[in-house]
């Protein structure tokens, strides 16, 4: 009885005077009213687990930093198992350790039979590195769709070779830009 899918928004409201477990039980409680007290803590650990968060669990919200907090929606969505995960601007105002610590995060989601769409305006490149499939837009238009991996052959294939000094995500982000 899972949800088929889950969105996180870019800017997430918290409580912040609730511990990060007070904040997933709170979510569990919402989520999956059917399940005994201990199902839903055990859905909370996992979804503590699984974003790094265990050690954070006692710590009020008011004290996380900002790639906790996006953890911590990324955990509270994680709650009801869904197949397909939403997710807005994931590393936004992050720290590049931070944003890429995210990232990886979504990134097991996806080793772990999930479907992950991100919207990132500005991926660093080890982010962008991180992803199997893109799809490049500018001002509406669909620019690129396809394998990160052919991303590079595809621009030179139109005479948009990338510059030695630059990465492959700021080359992308650069050349649809145009």
């Amino acid at each position: 009885d899972d949800p088929a899918a889950a969105f996180v928004q870019q800017d997430e409201l918290f409580y912040e005077y609730s511990t990060v477990m007070e904040t997933l039980m709170f979510a569990a409680r919402l989520k999956l009213p059917d399940q005994s007290r201990s199902e839903q803590t055990k859905r909370c650990e996992e979804a503590l687990a699984k974003t790094g968060l265990s050690k954070q669990k006692n710590s009020l919200v008011a004290t996380c930093s900002g790639g906790e907090r996006k953890r911590l929606a990324l955990a509270r969505a994680l709650i009801d198992n869904p197949t397909t995960i939403f997710v807005d601007e994931p590393t936004s105002g992050l720290d590049s350790f931070s944003a890429e610590r995210v990232a990886r995060s979504l990134k097991a989601f996806a080793e772990e039979g999930r479907t992950v769409i991100c919207v990132i305006h500005q991926p660093s490149a080890g982010v962008f590195d991180l992803f199997d499939d893109l799809i490049l837009l500018s001002q509406g238009r669909l620019m690129y769709r396809g394998s990160t991996k052919k991303i590079d052959s595809f621009f030179r294939s139109l005479g948009y070779s990338r510059p030695h000094t630059a990465s492959l995500a700021e080359h992308a982000v650069a050349t649809v830009s145009l």
